[in-house]
């Protein structure tokens, strides 16, 4: 595996972690997402125990894209300040 792969294990704590950065920095309007009924609605799809309801829009895909890329984001703009 090349090494600049990072392999991500999602463990309980991980994922309520990832869950929790991605809420505050959409609430804080650091991220903002697309104004996309899709999107929306994948994000929707996800509830509070982190679970997505599949449906014929998907089944939360864009909430863990979205989630995934935050910690690296957020080391980015660390790096720039």
């Amino acid at each position: 595996m090349p090494d600049y792969f990072e392999a991500v294990v999602f463990t309980k704590k991980r994922i309520f972690s990832m869950a929790t950065t991605l809420s505050d920095r959409v609430t804080q309007g650091l991220v903002k997402l697309l104004d996309d009924p899709r999107q929306t609605n994948q994000m929707l799809a996800v509830n509070n125990q982190l679970q997505a309801i599949e449906s014929p829009q998907g089944h939360g895909g864009s909430f863990w894209i979205v989630a995934m890329a935050l910690p690296e984001w957020e080391r980015s703009r660390r790096r720039l300040s």
